[in-house]
């Protein structure tokens, strides 16, 4: 009979697998003191910052922040109506079966 995992076996043993990372020797006892004070492992502490800092990243590389004016500006160019540009004209009438424009060509 085939073997099962669920999901939280899976996760187990994922989070076993891990990351190895070289430090010199004063970086090395700074961790452990910082782990020390924070009355966590030097794992769990490495473990909690490197998380941290992965989240802040990703989350810098996905969220747009606006200033107020930009957000504004942005809000107002999504409620107004579109304006097509040639490009876009120009594959509709394509679509459409419209022979292109010839350049000097009127609407």
């Amino acid at each position: 009979m085939p073997k099962t995992t669920t999901k939280k076996a899976s996760a187990a043993r994922l989070s076993n697998k891990p990351i190895p990372m070289r430090l010199d020797e004063e970086s090395r006892l700074l961790v452990r003191r910082a782990a020390m004070m924070s009355g966590v492992t030097v794992s769990q502490f490495m473990r909690q910052h490197v998380l941290e800092a992965a989240r802040r990243t990703v989350e810098a590389q996905q969220v747009i922040r606006l200033s107020l004016e930009a957000a504004e500006n942005f809000a107002a160019a999504l409620s107004g109506p579109a304006t097509p540009n040639e490009r876009l004209t120009e594959l509709f009438r394509r679509h459409r079966g419209i022979p292109p424009r010839k350049a000097g060509e009127g609407s």
